[in-house]
């Protein structure tokens, strides 16, 4: 997939899994409801760095976060993806936590 379309989607996704509204984000950025909608449908490919910077902070996300996409060979990436997708997210955090101090052993 496009790049621009992986963005496009990952700001919906994570829109949507924070229990967000386009209208709430786009005031949250100060955008318009609309320019948001196309830059979530990827009909706004030539984004600007500044513009998807002020979307990531608004979503409250770091910038790895936000790059993990779900169709990625990465396993790295993928775990991250659904991480920030998670209801759970603190526990999941916990019990890998968990997991790597074991390791650390």
């Amino acid at each position: 997939m496009k790049l621009e379309l992986e963005i496009a989607n990952r700001i919906r996704e994570l829109r949507i899994a924070k229990g967000m509204t386009q209208e709430q984000l786009s005031d949250k950025i100060g955008f318009d409801v609309s320019y948001l909608g196309r830059i979530e449908r990827g009909k706004s490919a030539n984004i600007q760095i500044n513009t998807l910077e002020k979307i990531i902070r608004a979503l409250d996300e770091d910038y790895a976060t936000f790059f993990s996409f779900e169709e990625t060979e990465n396993k790295y990436s993928t775990i991250l993806h659904g991480l920030s997708l998670s209801d759970n997210q603190e526990e999941l955090l916990e019990i890998i936590e968990r997991i790597i101090k074991l390791e650390q052993k």
